[in-house]
């Protein structure tokens, strides 16, 4: 049974998310019925008093209330892809004044994002686990590791992403502020003034078939050329940080040898039931990153090294000799034009 649950543990979560709401749903149906804003018309029908709802969302509590239910709502729905658009939809929706739904919708996204970033950052990896599944949180925590710098604030932008789950595993990495603030500041800013701003101009409800076509057609091309562009552009700036790591080291001559380098590991080792000990050593490589291995076999004057980091690996060779000597040499290359 339990292997049951964990196998489908997104799924229980779902369900149980959406139980807590139909039980808070019901709960306010009926607050809001005693209070006026519900009530049954004379065909027995469930109906909304229009006037009192409208008069009510224009003031200052009524906009205090769609904020706190937008917080609620898209941070408990955090891992749910578009959760925080179909929200910020609703308020057009409620609000015909486009300013007044962009400042409940951009507050209400700005909250929700410091939130979950400080939840994920003093909780740490785990409660990720636990609140986004634990899937979904590494595949966020490889996607922020290897291309955060560009791939975060673009998907700040375009809400149809869980762009709320990714400031949560923003904070178990425990983003620097300085870029994480910018980012949600104005990645936030442009999707919210798109949807908000961008969908009136448009009068959906005269939209033939085609109209639609070309529209969903538009916004897809539109997310493929950002998409293109923001990987060329990290692509761009991973490959000059990596010239400049390498730049750096050719600068360094470094003389390299099982004199000067440093021991990270010494143990005696028996394979295979052997009486003599293989003495196991670990030296750091000369980019601080990897190690080189020297094991000799005590007694017998036999031993090997070997050099274990891809990025040296490029750029030199272990070399041995008689007795227990090795030396790290830089590798011939040959320039091409």
């Amino acid at each position: 049974m339990k292997e049951f649950i964990k196998k489908h543990e997104k799924i229980f979560k779902v369900l149980a998310i959406l139980a807590v709401f139909a039980a808070i749903s019901l709960i306010s149906a009926v607050i809001l019925y005693f209070c006026g804003f519900l009530y049954f018309n004379e065909a027995g029908d469930l109906s909304v008093n229009e006037e009192l709802f409208i008069a009510f969302k224009d003031t200052w509590y009524g906009y205090v209330i769609v904020l706190i239910a937008n917080i609620a709502v898209t941070s408990l729905l955090s891992f749910i892809p578009a959760i925080s658009m179909a929200f910020i939809i609703l308020i057009k929706t409620l609000y015909t004044d486009p300013w007044v739904a962009f400042g409940i919708s951009f507050a209400g996204v700005l909250i929700t994002s410091f939130m979950l970033y400080a939840l994920g950052r003093f909780g740490g990896y785990a409660l990720g686990k636990k609140v986004l599944g634990e899937e979904d949180c590494e595949k966020a925590s490889e996607l922020l590791n290897n291309k955060g710098l560009i791939f975060f604030p673009v998907m700040m932008m375009l809400p149809i992403f869980p762009d709320d789950a990714l400031t949560m595993v923003a904070g178990t990495l425990k983003m620097s502020l300085r870029w994480f603030v910018p980012s949600i500041v104005i990645g936030r800013g442009i999707g919210v003034t798109a949807i908000v701003f961008g969908l009136s101009m448009f009068d959906f409800a005269t939209f033939e078939w085609w109209h639609w076509v070309i529209f969903i057609s538009a916004c897809a091309l539109g997310i493929a050329i950002l998409f293109f562009c923001a990987n060329k552009l990290n692509n761009f700036l991973s490959k000059n940080n990596g010239k400049a790591e390498d730049d750096e080291d050719e600068d360094e001559e470094i003389e390299y040898n099982d004199e000067n380098a440093t021991v990270i590991l010494s143990e005696d080792r028996y394979p295979d039931g052997a009486n003599s000990p293989t003495r196991h050593i670990e030296y750091t490589c000369p980019c601080g990153k990897g190690k080189i291995i020297d094991e000799r076999v005590v007694g017998f004057g036999d031993y090997y090294a070997y050099l274990e980091c891809k990025r040296c690996e490029k750029k030199y060779e272990v070399v041995t000799g008689q007795g227990y000597i090795w030396e790290l040499k830089e590798k011939e290359t040959v320039k091409t034009k």
